[in-house]
């Protein structure tokens, strides 16, 4: 199962962009524009991601209550023209 992470353990932080994911002369690129701080509740977040197709999605979390230790579903991906 491919991941991204990021192990913290001391004052370290991450500001994760985007990614683009090239197969098969596919590209899909997922924005994530999300900021993870040592002292956040949430900071230990697991997103799921969408079955690898063509195109731009972005990450909305608008709607996400920031729960501790759950998986922000795929379904908070959303396509986008950027």
């Amino acid at each position: 199962m491919p991941a991204l992470g990021l192990s913290n353990a001391a004052t370290c932080t991450l500001h994760l962009t985007e990614v683009e994911l090239k197969y098969k002369g596919r590209t899909m690129r997922m924005i994530f524009n999300i900021d993870i701080a040592r002292y956040q509740k949430d900071r230990r977040q697991a997103i799921d991601s969408l079955k690898f197709q063509n195109g731009v999605f972005q990450l909305d979390l608008t709607k996400w209550p920031h729960h501790e230790e759950k998986l922000i579903p795929a379904t908070y991906w959303k396509p986008t023209r950027h």
